[in-house]
């Protein structure tokens, strides 16, 4: 999907919209440039603390939150349960330096659908982002889907959807041998 035709490849012809949320201004303005480039996403709104960013779900109700854990003020944790009820349908992906052995099981606990170290993040990102919005989508009409990868760690539950969701042992497009 090229920048010029926009949308998701489920058809969708508009942008997915993101709330962007780190205190990190260059790493938004980065994570910005990348998703807005790949014609798929959007961000409508961004935010350098929790507080604000559950303001902003509120108000946009976007498609896609990706939030850090580490902020000033109102941490990422705190905001995270305000944000999945302020905005429920949005897909809340937490991004974040810490590691995912530490930190993937509250965050998902808490309400996010998926938890990426930013390490993680590559030159696909959107690409990256694109599946789990895709995966998020069909798990909120109700099919069960699988993570992409052992370093997205995904929900087992959304939003009151009765799906399972389990974490493959595999990276996004490779296979163990």
């Amino acid at each position: 999907m090229t920048a010029d035709q926009g949308g998701l490849p489920d058809g969708t012809n508009e942008p997915a919209t993101v709330l962007l949320v780190d205190d990190e201004e260059d790493l938004r303005t980065l994570i910005r440039i990348g998703l807005q480039r790949s014609g798929s996403f959007r961000v409508v709104a961004e935010a350098a603390n929790g507080r604000d960013a559950i303001d902003l779900a509120a108000e946009h109700a976007p498609d896609v939150v990706l939030l850090d854990l580490m902020m000033p003020e109102v941490d990422g944790r705190e905001a995270l349960p305000k944000i999945v009820s302020a905005s429920p349908r949005s897909m809340v992906v937490v991004l974040s330096a810490l590691q995912a052995r530490q930190e993937a099981a509250p965050s998902i606990a808490a309400g996010a659908f998926a938890y990426v170290e930013k390490t993680e993040l590559g030159s696909d990102m959107a690409g990256q982002l694109t599946s789990l919005l895709l995966e998020f989508r069909r798990a909120l009409r109700g099919e069960t889907v699988l993570a992409p990868s052992s370093k997205v760690h995904v929900s087992a539950g959304v939003s009151g959807a009765t799906t399972a969701v389990a974490i493959a042992d595999t990276d996004l497009g490779q296979q163990d041998d």
